[in-house]
């Protein structure tokens, strides 16, 4: 992973925002490329005293180097399980290990096939990789690019430790009140954000995690009233960050649920939607 640079960080009573990007489908699209007009609006945006962290679902082996480029000074990952300012970790939350085996059965029993992620090495079950390199973008080339910036740190089996797990199980094996049924309730359960074939997506993070609890952390951390945050994203583990952020912006084609929390909706990535916010958050 490329070492990223802690830019200057204005205080909160200036006009300086803090603003949280969610990665796919708010900054990354389908085919895996950031729209050259997402890449100028950040860059601009850090040019303009602002600072921006990511805040994804994805673990720290999943985030593309590249992308720090673009003037990032840290990051909400895994889902809110890992929070970094810098190179300064904030918070690095796992899954009681007692729990992974368990977890595992329940997609077993349902015929899934899960990646168990976390900021220091992900697990992928037999096949995964396959499925989801030719099933989850616009062509199979598509995720090649994750599919090289995980590679370092793929494990066999179960890990030992991990913040989170994404799993996949067939249309019509399940629904969202079984999975959470079988899932011990000391963790909460989503439906995932990048869809894969004819797949249900859930995923599975300790409870009282999420991108939100990160938000809040990281600007406690920098002395930013929450006043001063902006999240940006499009899918259900969006939800506590766009609640709690003080402005936020549901990407085009967001589920009713996130455009109902957001302060307000713009276009789709691919149609300059990132650019637009940040244009009318007087961002850029």
């Amino acid at each position: 992973e490329r070492p990223d640079i802690l830019r200057t960080m204005t205080s909160a009573s200036s006009s300086a925002q803090l603003i949280f990007l969610d990665l796919d489908g708010t900054l990354i699209g389908k085919d895996q490329t950031v729209p050259e007009s997402a890449r100028q609006a950040c860059e601009q945006a850090v040019e303009g005293g602002h600072t921006l962290f990511m805040c994804t679902g994805r673990s720290i082996p999943e985030i593309y180097p590249y992308l720090w480029d673009f003037g990032f000074s840290g990051c909400v990952a895994g889902a809110g399980s890992y929070v970094r300012v810098g190179q300064e970790v904030l918070l690095d939350e796992r899954v009681d290990p007692a729990l992974i085996e368990p977890i595992t059965d329940v997609w077993r029993q349902l015929d899934g096939m899960w990646i168990w992620q976390g900021s220091d090495a992900m697990h992928p079950s037999e096949g995964f990789m396959e499925m989801f390199l030719e099933t989850a973008g616009m062509k199979p080339q598509d995720w090649a690019p994750y599919a090289e910036s995980i590679a370092p740190y793929l494990g066999e089996g179960l890990p030992k430790s991990s913040a989170k797990c994404t799993a996949y199980i067939p249309a019509g094996n399940t629904t969202y009140q079984q999975v959470r049924s079988l899932i011990p309730d000391s963790m909460d359960v989503i439906p995932g954000s990048i869809p894969a074939g004819n797949t249900l997506v859930f995923e599975v993070t300790p409870k009282g995690i999420s991108k939100g609890t990160g938000i809040q952390l990281a600007a406690r951390h920098l002395g930013f009233d929450i006043a001063h945050t902006i999240a940006i994203g499009d899918s259900m583990n969006d939800l506590e960050a766009l609640q709690v952020a003080g402005r936020s912006v549901a990407m085009g084609g967001a589920d009713p649920v996130i455009v109902a929390a957001a302060t307000f909706e713009t276009a789709t990535l691919e149609e300059d939607g990132l650019a637009r916010a940040f244009e009318k958050l007087a961002l850029i």
